[in-house]
Protein backbone atom coordinates (compact mmCIF):
# COMPACT_ATOMS: atom_id res chain seq x y z
CA UNK A 1 0.00 0.00 0.00
CA UNK A 2 2.72 2.42 0.95
CA UNK A 3 4.66 1.59 -2.22
CA UNK A 4 1.60 2.13 -4.41
CA UNK A 5 0.91 5.52 -2.82
CA UNK A 6 4.50 6.58 -3.45
CA UNK A 7 4.32 5.61 -7.15
CA UNK A 8 1.05 7.54 -7.55
CA UNK A 9 2.65 10.70 -6.10
CA UNK A 10 5.62 10.36 -8.49
CA UNK A 11 3.29 10.00 -11.52
CA UNK A 12 1.29 13.08 -10.44
CA UNK A 13 4.53 15.14 -10.10
CA UNK A 14 5.72 14.07 -13.56
CA UNK A 15 2.38 14.78 -15.24
CA UNK A 16 2.05 18.22 -13.62
CA UNK A 17 2.57 21.10 -16.21
CA UNK A 18 5.26 23.57 -15.21
CA UNK A 19 4.16 27.20 -14.66
CA UNK A 20 4.40 29.64 -17.55
CA UNK A 21 7.46 31.88 -17.56
CA UNK A 22 7.04 35.54 -16.73
CA UNK A 23 6.66 37.57 -19.93
CA UNK A 24 8.66 40.82 -20.06
CA UNK A 25 7.45 43.79 -22.07
CA UNK A 26 9.89 44.86 -24.76
CA UNK A 27 8.87 48.56 -24.79
CA UNK A 28 10.34 48.95 -21.32
CA UNK A 29 13.62 47.44 -22.43
CA UNK A 30 13.61 49.48 -25.62
CA UNK A 31 13.12 52.66 -23.67
CA UNK A 32 16.03 51.75 -21.44
CA UNK A 33 18.25 51.16 -24.47
CA UNK A 34 17.41 54.47 -26.15
CA UNK A 35 20.84 56.12 -26.03
CA UNK A 36 21.72 59.42 -27.61
CA UNK A 37 23.67 58.96 -30.83
CA UNK A 38 24.74 62.60 -30.69
CA UNK A 39 27.63 61.45 -28.55
CA UNK A 40 28.59 58.80 -31.07
CA UNK A 41 26.62 55.97 -29.40
CA UNK A 42 23.49 53.99 -30.26
CA UNK A 43 20.24 55.89 -30.81
CA UNK A 44 17.97 53.31 -32.39
CA UNK A 45 16.44 50.70 -30.15
CA UNK A 46 15.24 48.75 -33.20
CA UNK A 47 18.83 47.64 -33.85
CA UNK A 48 18.95 46.14 -30.40
CA UNK A 49 15.47 44.64 -30.42
CA UNK A 50 15.04 42.09 -27.68
CA UNK A 51 12.94 38.98 -28.08
CA UNK A 52 11.75 36.41 -25.60
CA UNK A 53 12.00 32.67 -26.11
CA UNK A 54 9.52 30.16 -24.86
CA UNK A 55 11.52 29.49 -21.74
CA UNK A 56 11.56 33.21 -20.81
CA UNK A 57 15.24 33.80 -21.69
CA UNK A 58 16.14 37.08 -23.34
CA UNK A 59 17.45 36.72 -26.89
CA UNK A 60 18.75 39.88 -28.52
CA UNK A 61 21.47 41.24 -30.78
CA UNK A 62 23.72 42.37 -27.97
CA UNK A 63 26.73 42.02 -30.29
CA UNK A 64 25.24 44.65 -32.58
CA UNK A 65 24.70 46.99 -29.64
CA UNK A 66 28.31 46.61 -28.57
CA UNK A 67 29.61 47.14 -32.10
CA UNK A 68 27.52 50.26 -32.63
CA UNK A 69 28.50 51.68 -29.28
CA UNK A 70 32.11 51.61 -30.51
CA UNK A 71 31.27 53.41 -33.73
CA UNK A 72 34.16 55.41 -35.13
CA UNK A 73 36.92 53.45 -33.43
CA UNK A 74 37.92 51.48 -36.52
CA UNK A 75 40.41 52.26 -39.23
CA UNK A 76 38.20 54.84 -40.91
CA UNK A 77 37.74 56.95 -37.77
CA UNK A 78 41.00 58.20 -36.38
CA UNK A 79 41.29 58.85 -32.67
CA UNK A 80 43.62 61.75 -31.88
CA UNK A 81 44.94 63.58 -28.85
CA UNK A 82 45.17 67.36 -28.60
CA UNK A 83 46.98 69.17 -25.81
CA UNK A 84 45.01 71.39 -23.44
CA UNK A 85 46.17 74.67 -21.92
CA UNK A 86 46.90 72.97 -18.61
CA UNK A 87 49.23 70.43 -20.27
CA UNK A 88 46.81 67.50 -20.29
CA UNK A 89 45.56 65.84 -23.48
CA UNK A 90 42.04 65.52 -24.85
CA UNK A 91 41.12 62.29 -26.65
CA UNK A 92 38.37 62.61 -29.25
CA UNK A 93 36.80 60.41 -31.91
CA UNK A 94 36.62 61.81 -35.43
CA UNK A 95 32.86 61.77 -36.02
CA UNK A 96 31.15 64.41 -38.14
CA UNK A 97 30.05 67.53 -36.23
CA UNK A 98 26.43 68.68 -36.17
CA UNK A 99 24.47 71.68 -34.91
CA UNK A 100 23.53 71.26 -31.27
CA UNK A 101 26.50 69.07 -30.41
CA UNK A 102 27.87 69.74 -26.93
CA UNK A 103 31.43 69.70 -25.63
CA UNK A 104 32.82 69.94 -22.15
CA UNK A 105 35.58 72.45 -22.94
CA UNK A 106 36.90 74.61 -25.75
CA UNK A 107 39.93 72.32 -26.09
CA UNK A 108 37.63 69.33 -26.59
CA UNK A 109 35.75 71.11 -29.39
CA UNK A 110 38.97 72.15 -31.12
CA UNK A 111 40.44 68.66 -30.79
CA UNK A 112 37.23 67.16 -32.17
CA UNK A 113 37.27 69.42 -35.26
CA UNK A 114 41.00 68.82 -35.78
CA UNK A 115 40.43 65.06 -35.69
CA UNK A 116 37.52 65.40 -38.11
CA UNK A 117 39.66 67.50 -40.45
CA UNK A 118 42.53 65.01 -40.45
CA UNK A 119 40.12 62.16 -41.17
CA UNK A 120 38.39 64.00 -44.02
CA UNK A 121 41.56 65.54 -45.45
CA UNK A 122 42.02 69.21 -44.46
CA UNK A 123 43.69 71.29 -41.78
CA UNK A 124 41.94 73.65 -39.39
CA UNK A 125 42.78 76.92 -37.70
CA UNK A 126 41.12 79.31 -35.26
CA UNK A 127 39.53 82.27 -37.03
CA UNK A 128 37.13 84.17 -34.75
CA UNK A 129 36.91 84.83 -31.03
CA UNK A 130 33.95 86.45 -29.29
CA UNK A 131 34.24 87.89 -25.80
CA UNK A 132 31.59 89.07 -23.40
CA UNK A 133 31.25 92.81 -22.86
CA UNK A 134 31.01 92.14 -19.16
CA UNK A 135 34.23 90.65 -17.87
CA UNK A 136 35.75 89.79 -21.24
CA UNK A 137 35.11 86.06 -20.91
CA UNK A 138 35.12 83.96 -24.06
CA UNK A 139 31.59 83.23 -25.27
CA UNK A 140 32.21 81.93 -28.78
CA UNK A 141 34.77 80.42 -31.12
CA UNK A 142 34.91 79.73 -34.84
CA UNK A 143 37.21 77.13 -36.35
CA UNK A 144 37.69 77.19 -40.13
CA UNK A 145 39.49 75.34 -42.89
CA UNK A 146 43.04 76.58 -43.39
CA UNK A 147 42.08 77.57 -46.95
CA UNK A 148 39.44 80.02 -45.72
CA UNK A 149 39.71 83.54 -47.12
CA UNK A 150 42.19 84.77 -49.71
CA UNK A 151 45.87 85.66 -49.62
CA UNK A 152 46.66 89.35 -49.98
CA UNK A 153 48.04 90.19 -53.44
CA UNK A 154 51.79 90.62 -53.60
CA UNK A 155 53.13 93.21 -56.04
CA UNK A 156 56.17 91.02 -56.64
CA UNK A 157 53.95 88.31 -58.13
CA UNK A 158 53.38 90.51 -61.18
CA UNK A 159 57.05 90.28 -62.10
CA UNK A 160 57.43 86.63 -61.13
CA UNK A 161 57.51 84.18 -64.00
CA UNK A 162 55.92 81.43 -61.93
CA UNK A 163 54.04 82.97 -59.00
CA UNK A 164 53.55 80.76 -56.00
CA UNK A 165 50.42 78.67 -55.80
CA UNK A 166 47.52 80.17 -53.81
CA UNK A 167 47.23 78.83 -50.27
CA UNK A 168 43.75 80.21 -49.61
CA UNK A 169 40.82 79.78 -51.98
CA UNK A 170 37.90 81.19 -49.98
CA UNK A 171 36.76 77.91 -48.46
CA UNK A 172 33.54 78.22 -46.42
CA UNK A 173 33.93 75.12 -44.26
CA UNK A 174 33.74 76.07 -40.59
CA UNK A 175 32.53 75.13 -37.11
CA UNK A 176 31.12 77.72 -34.69
CA UNK A 177 30.46 77.15 -31.01
CA UNK A 178 28.94 79.36 -28.34
CA UNK A 179 29.45 79.29 -24.61
CA UNK A 180 32.46 77.06 -25.38
CA UNK A 181 30.23 73.98 -25.52
CA UNK A 182 27.40 74.06 -28.09
CA UNK A 183 27.81 73.91 -31.88
CA UNK A 184 25.72 76.68 -33.45
CA UNK A 185 26.85 76.41 -37.07
CA UNK A 186 28.59 73.79 -39.17
CA UNK A 187 29.54 74.14 -42.84
CA UNK A 188 30.64 70.82 -44.32
CA UNK A 189 31.25 71.69 -47.99
CA UNK A 190 34.71 72.73 -49.19
CA UNK A 191 35.56 74.76 -52.29
CA UNK A 192 38.77 72.83 -52.96
CA UNK A 193 39.93 69.25 -53.33
CA UNK A 194 40.49 67.37 -50.09
CA UNK A 195 43.43 65.11 -49.36
CA UNK A 196 41.92 61.69 -50.00
CA UNK A 197 43.55 59.82 -47.14
CA UNK A 198 42.64 59.05 -43.56
CA UNK A 199 46.01 57.71 -42.48
CA UNK A 200 47.99 60.93 -42.81
CA UNK A 201 48.39 63.06 -39.75
CA UNK A 202 48.74 66.82 -39.49
CA UNK A 203 52.31 66.71 -40.81
CA UNK A 204 51.22 64.72 -43.86
CA UNK A 205 48.50 67.22 -44.68
CA UNK A 206 50.94 70.09 -44.29
CA UNK A 207 53.40 68.37 -46.63
CA UNK A 208 50.68 67.98 -49.26
CA UNK A 209 49.68 71.64 -49.14
CA UNK A 210 53.12 73.26 -48.81
CA UNK A 211 55.46 73.28 -51.83
CA UNK A 212 58.59 71.16 -51.61
CA UNK A 213 62.10 72.50 -51.00
CA UNK A 214 63.05 72.47 -54.67
CA UNK A 215 60.10 74.66 -55.60
CA UNK A 216 60.90 77.05 -52.77
CA UNK A 217 64.54 77.30 -53.83
CA UNK A 218 63.56 78.02 -57.44
CA UNK A 219 61.08 80.66 -56.35
CA UNK A 220 63.59 82.34 -54.02
CA UNK A 221 66.26 82.23 -56.75
CA UNK A 222 63.93 83.97 -59.19
CA UNK A 223 63.07 86.61 -56.62
CA UNK A 224 66.76 87.15 -55.82
CA UNK A 225 67.55 87.52 -59.53
CA UNK A 226 64.78 90.10 -59.94
CA UNK A 227 65.92 92.00 -56.85
CA UNK A 228 69.49 92.12 -58.16
CA UNK A 229 68.26 93.25 -61.56
CA UNK A 230 66.20 96.02 -59.98
CA UNK A 231 69.15 97.00 -57.79
CA UNK A 232 71.43 97.22 -60.83
CA UNK A 233 68.89 99.40 -62.63
CA UNK A 234 68.62 101.71 -59.63
CA UNK A 235 72.41 101.92 -59.42
CA UNK A 236 72.60 102.96 -63.08
CA UNK A 237 69.99 105.65 -62.49
CA UNK A 238 71.87 106.95 -59.45
CA UNK A 239 75.16 107.02 -61.38
CA UNK A 240 73.54 108.96 -64.21
CA UNK A 241 72.04 111.37 -61.71
CA UNK A 242 75.42 112.00 -60.08
CA UNK A 243 77.04 112.49 -63.49
CA UNK A 244 74.38 115.04 -64.38
CA UNK A 245 74.86 116.82 -61.07
CA UNK A 246 78.62 116.88 -61.57
CA UNK A 247 78.30 118.29 -65.08
CA UNK A 248 75.82 120.88 -63.89
CA UNK A 249 78.14 121.83 -61.03
CA UNK A 250 81.11 122.24 -63.35
CA UNK A 251 79.08 124.35 -65.75
CA UNK A 252 77.80 126.47 -62.89
CA UNK A 253 81.35 126.91 -61.58
CA UNK A 254 82.51 128.11 -64.99
CA UNK A 255 79.70 130.64 -65.15
CA UNK A 256 80.48 131.92 -61.68
CA UNK A 257 84.15 132.20 -62.53
CA UNK A 258 83.29 134.10 -65.72
CA UNK A 259 81.21 136.58 -63.75
CA UNK A 260 84.00 137.03 -61.21
CA UNK A 261 86.53 137.64 -63.96
CA UNK A 262 84.26 140.20 -65.62
CA UNK A 263 83.78 142.04 -62.35
CA UNK A 264 87.54 142.19 -61.81
CA UNK A 265 88.06 143.40 -65.35
CA UNK A 266 85.52 146.18 -64.92
CA UNK A 267 87.08 147.24 -61.63
CA UNK A 268 90.53 147.31 -63.23
CA UNK A 269 89.36 149.50 -66.09
CA UNK A 270 87.66 151.84 -63.66
CA UNK A 271 90.86 152.31 -61.68
CA UNK A 272 92.85 153.04 -64.84
CA UNK A 273 90.42 155.74 -65.90
CA UNK A 274 90.50 157.25 -62.45
CA UNK A 275 94.29 157.43 -62.49
CA UNK A 276 94.34 159.06 -65.92
CA UNK A 277 92.36 161.97 -64.60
Amino acid sequence: MAANAMFERIEQFISTKPPDPVQLESPTLDSELDININDGVLNDSSDAELKHSNDGALVGSFVEVEEMSHLGQGQDDEVTQNPCKDGSSVVVEAHEPYVGQKFDTEETAQAFYNAYGMRVGFMTRMNYLARSKHGGTIIGRTFVCNKEGYRKPDRRDKTTIKPRAPTRVGCKAMLSIKKISIVTRFMKEHTHALTATANKGQKGLIADQVPDDKTKIEELTRKLFLERKQSASLREIVDLLFDHIEEHTQDLSKKVQYVVDKVKEIESEGKKRYNLR
